[in-house]
């Protein structure tokens, strides 16, 4: 009764009755709970890894514990605009990585996949998602401030 395997395509009533019996707030990034309410991002990602019309390009492992982007052309030309603004497949990984989600490296040559896993992104378990936090990581090359080094040296 809990797999979502059985599940219509874009089924947000499903997902939202989960939030509803957790006492979450789902959809309502505007609805003014934002302290309690999930990141957009996070419902956004659930819904396209759940929703069987996008399997062509995304979809679950079997063990639910990671999602795989197996056509990633596909996915940031058809797939991430009906959802996002955008269809910059980079974006989309910055953002994944900003919410703690790390790329699971593929032991085989094919670097078509890409798949990503997160421990609280669960396919069985949607109520984990309110855990999930932004991560604030410093900016790697541009910590330190006004630093000069190098760079001249011509003066004549």
């Amino acid at each position: 009764a809990r797999s979502i395997e059985a599940r219509a395509p874009l089924d947000c009533l499903w997902l939202s009755k989960v939030f509803e019996m957790n006492g979450d707030l789902m959809m309502g990034g505007d609805a003014g709970l934002q302290g309690q309410s999930m990141a957009p991002f996070l419902t956004k990602l659930f819904q396209i890894v759940s929703n069987l019309a996008t399997d062509q390009a995304i979809i679950w492992t079997p063990k639910g514990d990671s999602f795989v982007i197996t056509d990633p052309e596909t996915f940031a030309r058809d797939i991430l605009p009906t959802y996002f603004k955008h269809n910059n497949i980079r974006s989309f990984i910055r953002q994944l990585n900003t919410y703690g989600f790390r790329k699971r490296t593929n032991i085989s040559s094919s670097d078509e996949h890409l798949e990503f896993f997160h421990e609280k992104f669960r396919r069985d378990e949607p109520n984990l998602l309110t855990q999930i936090k932004r991560c604030h990581q410093p900016k790697p090359s541009a910590a330190g401030g006004a630093g000069g080094g190098g760079g001249g040296g011509g003066g004549g």
